[in-house]
């Protein structure tokens, strides 16, 4: 396992590759999670050369302001990394949020990408909001608290 970091519009983001052959980056879900609970996928790297990431504020990498946790500049980080790992192409792999991450990487940077797997994510921003919406129904108010009572409620922001 060789790993280490890239900069990226100043943050160090951090990177761990394992395996020989065709790249394959892996980008992980959340938005907010490492790269770790893809280690199973280590298995894959007899046949590919995976590359784990860490993103903008997630695990080893640097935080950024709240206003720099766009996907362009996630998008901008990932091609990124391809250059610093000086890769004329690879195979994009998104669980979840990583899904949309490389949907708008791919439309972004096409010639770089021999082949796309998406898991369990989403095809579209109105999916991902409709479905945004229906979760926070669906969640309590005593959870959606902010604060004490009269400090910050949640839905005294509506």
């Amino acid at each position: 396992m060789i790993n280490g970091f890239i900069t990226s519009s100043s943050l160090k983001l951090y990177y761990e590759t394992e395996g020989e052959g065709q790249p394959l980056v892996l980008l992980n879900g959340g938005p907010g999670f490492s790269h770790e609970y893809l280690q199973p996928l280590r298995a894959l790297a007899s046949e590919a050369r995976l590359i784990f990431f860490d993103q903008r504020g997630t695990g080893q990498s640097g935080k950024a302001d709240p206003q720099d946790y766009t996907v362009e500049a996630n998008v901008e980080d990932v091609e990124q990394l391809r250059r610093e790992l000086q890769l004329d192409s690879w195979i994009v792999f998104g669980h979840s949020w990583g899904g949309m991450l490389a949907q708008a990487y791919v439309l972004k940077y096409p010639q770089h990408v021999s082949g796309l797997i998406l898991a369990d994510t989403f095809s579209s921003t109105a999916e991902v909001n409709t479905t945004l919406l229906r979760m926070r129904a669906a969640v309590p108010e005593a959870v959606t608290d902010l604060g004490p009572p009269g400090e910050g409620r949640e839905k005294d922001r509506r």
